[in-house]
C-alpha cells in the first residue's frame, strides 16, 4: 500500500517560496495606513514639545485650539486601524485579544485625558504631584489623571510585547513600540519623584516618547513597501 502524503503546511509554502502566505499583503495595507496615521498625528505634538524650549519664537504658532485634541483622536483612530486591522485583514497584534484590547487603550488615552481637561474643570495630572495644589477637587482631577495615564502606559507596554509575540511585523518595525512604551513608562515614573530637577526631565521625555512614536509610524508605513519602494525609484531613475 502506498503511502499518502500529507499535504505542506501554509508555513513550509511560505519558506520554500511556492505559495505565499495571505499575512503579507494584510500587514503592509494596514500597516501603511495606521502607521501614516501615527505619523500625522504626532508632527504637532512633537513640533510643540520641542518649540517649547524657545517660547518667544515658536509659543505663537503652535498653539491654535483644539488642534491637539485632533491629532489625538488621529492617533486612536491609527491604533485602532493597528489594533484591529482594516476590514477582512488582520492587525499588528494577530488575533490576540489582550493585544487588541492593549494597543487600542494606547491609543485613546490621551485622547481620554485631553478631552476630560476641556469637559470637566478638574485639574490635570500634575497637580496631583504639587504639594501646594489646592482643595480636594484638584487631587481628586489630578489622580484620576494619573490614573489614566498609568492605564495607557501599561497597555502601550503590554502592546508592544503583543506585537513583538505575534509576529506579523519583522524587521525594525516588530521592535520599534518597545522603546517608546518603556520611555512612556520611565518619564510616567520620574513625575512621582518630587524633585524639580528630575520633574523638568521627566517632562522632557514627552518630546523623545513623540520622536519614538513617529519612527514607529515610520517603521509601519513603511513595513513590507521594499518592492514598491524600489520599483517606484526605478521609474524615477529612468526618467531622470
Amino acid at each position: 500500500m502506498s503511502r499518502v502524503t500529507p499535504p505542506s503546511s501554509p508555513r513550509g509554502e511560505a519558506r520554500s517560496g511556492s505559495t505565499p502566505t495571505t499575512a503579507t499583503p494584510t500587514a503592509v495595507t494596514t500597516t501603511t495606513v495606521g502607521g501614516s496615521g501615527i505619523v500625522l498625528a504626532l508632527l504637532y505634538p512633537l513640533a510643540a514639545s520641542v518649540a517649547s524650549a524657545f517660547p518667544n519664537v515658536f509659543g505663537l504658532l503652535l498653539t491654535p485650539p483644539g488642534l491637539q485634541l485632533v491629532c489625538w483622536a488621529v492617533f486612536a483612530i491609527a491604533c485602532g486601524i493597528l489594533a484591529f486591522g482594516l476590514p477582512g485583514q488582520t492587525g499588528v497584534v494577530g488575533p490576540s485579544v489582550v493585544g487588541r484590547t492593549a494597543l487600542f487603550v494606547f491609543g485613546v488615552h490621551r485622547l481620554v485625558l485631553d478631552l476630560s481637561s476641556l469637559l470637566t474643570p478638574l485639574p490635570t495630572m500634575s497637580d496631583a504631584l504639587v504639594p501646594a495644589a489646592p482643595g480636594g477637587a484638584a487631587f481628586l482631577g489630578g489622580y484620576a489623571s494619573l490614573g489614566v495615564s498609568l492605564l495607557g502606559s501599561l497597555a502601550g507596554l503590554v502592546a508592544a510585547v503583543a506585537v513583538v509575540r505575534a509576529g506579523v511585523l519583522h524587521g525594525v518595525a516588530r521592535w520599534m513600540l518597545v522603546p517608546a512604551a518603556a520611555v512612556d513608562l520611565l518619564g510616567l515614573g520620574l513625575l512621582l519623584v518630587p524633585v524639580q530637577e528630575v520633574l523638568v526631565f521627566a517632562f522632557a521625555t514627552n518630546a523623545l516618547w513623540y520622536l519614538l512614536l513617529v519612527a514607529t509610524g515610520v517603521a509601519y508605513a513603511l513595513h513590507g513597501q521594499g518592492p514598491a519602494l524600489r520599483a517606484l525609484w526605478g521609474r524615477f531613475d529612468a526618467w531622470w
